[in-house]
């Protein structure tokens, strides 16, 4: 019969949950830096590997404006937009925006995040929606494995905030590295608006 004591069980076990700690916690190496628009009140720390951009852009016709925007594959200049499709005479047969085409647009293995204002006639005074008073979005989402749960689509989550019509875009693609995880959740978990 094997005797093990109180010390050595405390100790084994501490060097496992020390090791599992170290092994669950990612790629934590990589410097950040920090995003600040002046323009639209906020700022998030995106890891050096990411880029963002500020707009406005049009994103899709009349209707949608892209505030900023972050991607995991460091394009600075990237914006996913609504998807055109033509006539055979070339004139314009329908324009479409919405959670397939933004993953569309994103490379495999990737990640993006846009805020977007969308624009529409003025609420009636009284009528404006409940405004998001928190100065997070923790609110609005929950920090987890993006990889699993939208697969070809992006998740949009709408809400109101300084006045405004709000969208917030995240596509992780099914095939994104454990590092690019951990660059979009803590994108989001260091985002503040101000």
């Amino acid at each position: 019969m094997v005797s093990l004591s109180i010390k050595a069980i405390s100790t084994a076990f501490v060097a496992l949950l020390t090791f599992g700690m170290i092994a669950c916690s990612g790629v934590k190496n990589e410097e950040t830096i920090l995003f600040r628009s002046e323009k639209f009140g906020f700022e998030a720390e995106l890891f050096e590997s990411w880029a963002g951009v500020e707009g406005p852009e049009s994103i899709a016709t009349k209707t949608l404006v892209g505030l900023v925007a972050f991607n995991s594959w460091g394009k600075s200049d990237f914006w996913a937009r609504e998807i055109v499709t033509y006539n055979p005479d070339r004139t314009i047969k329908s324009t479409h925006y919405g959670p397939e085409d933004v993953a569309s647009q994103i490379p495999d293995s990737e990640a993006y995040v846009a805020l977007i204002q969308i624009q529409g006639p003025p609420y009636s005074l009284g009528q404006e929606p409940e405004e998001y008073a928190l100065d997070d979005l923790s609110g609005l989402v929950d920090i987890h494995d993006w990889r699993h749960d939208y697969g070809n689509s992006a998740f949009f989550r709408e809400f109101y905030k300084s006045g405004e019509t709000l969208r917030l875009e995240i596509f992780c693609s099914q095939t994104a590295s454990d590092k690019t995880v951990e660059g979009l959740n803590h994108l989001l978990q260091s985002w503040r608006f101000r």
